[in-house]
């Protein structure tokens, strides 16, 4: 649900302005996905019996604040995707941002299952193991916050230009 909503907002948004602002939009997206993820791996490291309300309020918490950041995130990569591309780029585009996010989800997934499977055969407790793989995906969002503020933002009608930061 709050993937969704922070897909409306950014929607709204971008319905007032365009591409102006998508790059923190982007930005913004990428931090509030790394405090999710910071806030879930807490909850996966606090878990115990005598914390399971506590871990799980703040996973849901994370789960929520990740989601909005996710919102924000997917549809204003792919906007800005195929707002660069001529019309006759456009279906290349469109393969490569999904064989980029089928790629990516396999990767993530096979060094997720990685981890586990070494923490396994290292003695780790399985809570460990999933620390793990909850910083690893942490730093992921840590690396598209730094990745963010290079993409373009451009107003409707000017030619894009590379943004540093």
């Amino acid at each position: 649900m709050s993937w969704v909503a922070g897909a409306w907002l950014q929607a709204r948004v971008d319905e007032r302005g365009g591409n102006l602002g998508r790059r923190r939009r982007i930005v913004v997206g990428f931090v509030l996905l790394a405090a999710g993820s910071t806030a879930i791996t807490v909850a996966v490291a606090l878990h115990t019996d005598l914390h399971t309300g506590l871990s799980a309020a703040i996973a849901i918490a994370g789960w929520a604040v990740g989601g909005v950041g996710m919102g924000l995130v997917y549809p204003s990569v792919t906007t800005l995707a195929l707002g660069q591309s001529t019309d006759a780029e456009k279906g290349a585009t469109s393969g490569n941002l999904q064989l980029a996010e089928t790629l990516s989800v396999a990767l993530v997934t096979g060094v997720g299952g990685a981890i586990i499977a070494y923490g396994q055969t290292a003695g780790w407790v399985p809570v460990a193991a999933l620390v793990a793989v909850f910083a690893v995906t942490t730093l992921a969002a840590v690396t598209g916050i730094a990745t963010g503020t290079r993409t373009l933002d451009t107003r409707p009608g000017q030619s894009s230009t590379v943004v540093s930061s």
